[in-house]
């Protein structure tokens, strides 16, 4: 198991839909052969395709650039959080995503429910590591696999 156990919180923090986005970063990693390291605009356009116009270029960078950090660095530790991460912290929309009045507070909060659904084995304030997600991401994948051979 990569959970680990230490009084030194990682310097990364992931929400809920943060890290359910990592874990389809390393199933599209293994079955596209380089997702995390295509050209920026390429990666920018992919994102925007796939999440729409809401966010800058650079802070869909910024969310490839800690999510690489945790796919080059398995070990590398990162806090499970309910709110902010290291991802938003950066973002222009920041504030109003930490507002409940806002549209933007309501529409993350979405995601990070579903999201948390999908992570429940996941605690929030504890830390994990970039390789237990690559082993979530395993046993998801497989189960995709398991589900596509059942209809065929």
């Amino acid at each position: 198991m990569f959970l680990l156990i230490s009084d030194n919180m990682a310097d990364i923090s992931l929400r809920p839909h943060h890290a359910l986005g990592y874990i389809a970063h390393e199933i599209a990693e293994a079955e596209e052969g380089g997702i995390l390291y295509i050209p920026d605009a390429e990666y920018i356009g992919l994102f925007r395709k796939a999440k729409g116009n809401f966010h800058s270029g650079g802070i869909i960078l910024h969310f490839r650039k800690v999510l690489r950090q945790l796919h080059e660095d398995p070990d590398q530790e990162f806090e499970y959080v309910e709110g902010i991460d290291s991802v938003c912290e950066k973002c222009e929309h920041n504030a109003e995503c930490s507002e409940p009045s806002h549209e933007g507070y309501r529409i993350v909060k979405q995601e990070d429910r579903v999201a948390a659904n999908v992570l429940a084995e996941l605690e929030f304030g504890k830390p994990y590591t970039g390789g237990y997600l690559n082993t979530f991401a395993s046993r998801v994948k497989e189960h995709i696999k398991h589900s596509q051979n059942k209809t065929e």
